[in-house]
């Protein structure tokens, strides 16, 4: 009987021993954390002859007007600063087709180019003048810009002249005041030019007459016209003053000579209130 107590006991002492020893494990497998892989990256030796891209940045280049007209000039402006590796701007260039035009070592101005004789207008092509900055360690950049020239006989077919008096209704031998301002009408007769941007017209001469007299008269202009439309602003207006109207109902004539090539419109005189319509 002892001995199968004995035989018992030890059997009961081995099992607790063996979920003793189970449980122990379970716990310490729990506690081990699983450290992620950390990649290598392998070290890289930059090559000497490496460097920083350090071409100058154009950040303005502009041609004001962008259409005009042969005889007037043109303003290039521009605004160079150095690229990344901070290299400083020393030299920039101006260029049409492959004849330089102008250099300048700043890196930003502007030039005034006058549209000489060289520079063919034509309404269907466009001049293309590109400005190249190059840096000290000779590093260069280029940028365009247009311009489109148009020819005076283009420009004179579809231009329109205002004339304004002030006062508005005037009588014999009183002052006037005649207001002369230029315009390329939005609508007009078929094949008339249509020019959407203001620009500015080399007048040689103004004349403002009445009959034979000679009302006023105006030489070496540089008007811009109002550009598509009636003018907004009186920018582009001349000023002739008339005192020697007579209460003549002859009617006042306008006449602007662009290089050689005339062209006037005629304003006649409203009798007995005497006022331009």
């Amino acid at each position: 009987m002892n001995t199968k107590r004995c035989c018992v006991l030890v059997i009961l002492i081995i099992v607790s021993l063996v979920l003793t020893l189970s449980l122990s494990f379970a716990q310490a497998k729990t506690e081990i954390k699983i450290q992620p892989k950390i990649p290598v990256t392998p070290r890289v030796t930059p090559s000497p002859d490496f460097q920083v891209p350090d071409n100058p940045r154009i950040q303005e280049f502009i041609a004001t007007p962008s259409v005009s007209t042969q005889g007037c000039s043109v303003t290039f402006r521009w605004r160079v600063e150095p690229g990344p590796g901070g290299s400083p701007v020393n030299s920039v260039r101006l260029t049409l087709e492959t004849r330089e035009i102008h250099s300048s070592s700043s890196p930003s101005g502007e030039y005034r180019f006058h549209l000489h004789s060289s520079i063919i207008p034509d309404e269907n092509r466009t001049y293309q003048f590109v400005l190249t900055a190059t840096n000290q360690i000779n590093r260069s950049s280029t940028r365009t810009a247009r311009l489109q020239v148009l020819g005076i006989d283009y420009v004179l077919r579809g231009l329109s002249i205002r004339l304004e008096a002030n006062p508005q209704e005037f009588r014999s031998r009183q002052p006037i005041e005649f207001k002369i301002s230029f315009w390329i009408p939005s609508s007009g007769t078929i094949g008339d030019p249509i020019i959407r941007t203001p620009i500015e017209i080399p007048v040689d001469g103004i004349v403002l007459k009445q009959g034979a007299r000679i009302a006023g008269r105006a030489t070496g202009l540089r008007l811009p016209t109002g550009g598509y439309g009636p003018p907004v602003s009186r920018e582009g207006t001349y000023t002739i003053q008339d005192n020697g109207f007579t209460g003549s109902e002859e009617p006042y004539v306008v006449e602007i000579d662009v290089r050689g090539r005339r062209k006037q419109q005629t304003f006649r005189v409203r009798p007995l209130l005497f006022e331009i319509y």
